[in-house]
């Protein structure tokens, strides 16, 4: 990245930072943070359901860290200010059915030490 790029990331980000502004923002973080915490986690109960459910603590792991990555890769790279990205609920039925016949197909292949690694 050039100096002027981030320069100018930087300016977009902080430029018109004042205490309302400030708190504002703050407000909207937390708020936003502890519903995407609570989502994610019952996105991971649905996905680490049935079988996998011994797994759960692996999945919310993931789940997690794969929300937050992204959560920031996209409010900071974003042209538009104040962006706000949240993993959305519609895939998480779909994941869960992917994850349910996985685990048929691992059951009778018969390997399954490889059920945590391939979901």
């Amino acid at each position: 990245m050039s100096d002027n790029s981030e320069k100018n990331i930087l300016s977009r980000t902080f430029g018109n930072l004042n205490t309302k502004n400030i708190l504002s923002s703050l407000v909207v973080g937390i708020v936003s943070g502890v519903i995407a915490v609570s989502s994610v986690i019952s996105f991971a109960f649905l996905i680490f359901s049935g079988e996998l459910s011994t797994h759960i603590s692996t999945g919310i792991g993931l789940v997690l860290f794969s929300g937050l990555v992204t959560s920031a890769l996209i409010g900071l790279m974003s042209s538009s200010p104040g962006i706000i990205a949240a993993p959305q609920d519609g895939p998480t039925p779909i994941l869960a059915i992917l994850a349910t016949s996985i685990i048929a197909q691992i059951h009778s292949s018969g390997s399954e030490t490889q059920i945590l690694p391939t979901i």
